[in-house]
C-alpha cells in the first residue's frame, strides 16, 4: 500500500481515537481498547506502523513521524514509551472523566 495512504488511514484513526471519548459510549471504547491491546501482541506492534515504518517500525510511532516532518527534534524511544503506555492511560482517564463521572452522554452512540 502507498505510504502517503497508509499514512492519511493511520492519522484519520488517531484523530477518531482522541475524538471517540466524546463520540461513543464508554462500554464500546472499553472494547476497542481490549481488542487493539490484542492486535498490537499479535503483530508485536501496531499494524499500521509496521506497514508504514517497516524496519523502522520498532523505534516510530505515528507521532514521532509528524514531529520529525515538522522539524521538532524527538526521542524516538521516549516518545514509543509515551505512546505505548503514557497515553493510553490519559485515553482512559478521559473516558472515565468525560463519559462516567461527568455524566456526559457520546454524541453518536
Amino acid at each position: 500500500m502507498n505510504n502517503k495512504i497508509l499514512f492519511g488511514v493511520h492519522i484519520f484513526i488517531v484523530i477518531l481515537v482522541w475524538a471517540s471519548p466524546f463520540l461513543f459510549n464508554w462500554k464500546i471504547l472499553m472494547m476497542a481498547i481490549i481488542i487493539h491491546q490484542i492486535h498490537i501482541f499479535f503483530f508485536k506492534g501496531c499494524i499500521l506502523t509496521n506497514l508504514q515504518f517497516k524496519e523502522k517500525a520498532k523505534e516510530m510511532t505515528i507521532y514521532t513521524f509528524v514531529m520529525e516532518k515538522m522539524k521538532i527534534k524527538t526521542n524516538r524511544k521516549k516518545m514509543k514509551f509515551i505512546a505505548s503506555k503514557i497515553m493510553p492511560i490519559v485515553y482512559l482517564l478521559i473516558i472515565i472523566i468525560w463519559q462516567i463521572i461527568l455524566n456526559k452522554t457520546p454524541l453518536i452512540f
